[in-house]
């Protein structure tokens, strides 16, 4: 992890000193939030949300859509609320890792749970549109890693990026 971060951080070079700080805090809340969790592929799955937040950072993102790539997934994956995000992180970032995170399925169908998150993202989007900036960065970096899944499960997955994801950049014309 060691040597991807460092690299990560030369990726940061336009970000100000106060920037990296308040991003570093942000790392390091992610960090322990996922201790012990590990991807498909076997990595620490820090791997991820560091991944997202290169993509993000190649386009030159601002910090509160770095420092939400780095924590989208705590609140779904992890014991972190999004009340603790609000408080360590302010309403903003917490305003887009909320856009970003799935609804607790419940008693919904596989079809009613996949509709709910896709209005959630959707109507997040609508108040800010960095919710799907992040959400495109993460699917693409999930895109990147698909081999590691099951052919059966790649190939839905795949598909929604193609006829939901894919459009969305140029859309924004």
């Amino acid at each position: 992890m060691g040597e991807m971060k460092e690299a990560w951080w030369k990726r940061a070079h336009y970000l100000g000193e106060s920037d990296l700080i308040s991003l570093e805090k942000a790392f390091e809340f992610a960090s322990r939030a996922h201790d012990g969790q590990k991807r498909a592929t076997g990595e620490p799955y820090m791997t991820h949300p560091v991944a997202v937040c290169s993509i993000l950072m190649e386009e030159q993102a601002d910090l509160p859509t770095l420092m939400s790539a780095l924590l989208h997934d705590v609140v779904e994956d992890t014991d972190v609320t999004i009340d603790e995000v609000e408080k360590q992180f302010g309403q903003e970032v917490s305003r887009i890792v909320d856009g970003l995170t799935k609804v607790e399925r419940g008693m919904m169908s596989k079809e009613e749970h996949h509709a709910t998150n896709m209005q959630k993202l959707l109507s997040a989007t609508a108040d800010d549109v960095r919710v799907a900036v992040v959400k495109i960065a993460d699917r693409l970096h999930n895109m990147r890693t698909l081999d590691v899944k099951p052919v059966e499960k790649q190939i839905p997955y795949a598909n929604e990026a193609l006829i939901f994801f894919a459009p969305l950049p140029e859309s924004s014309d």
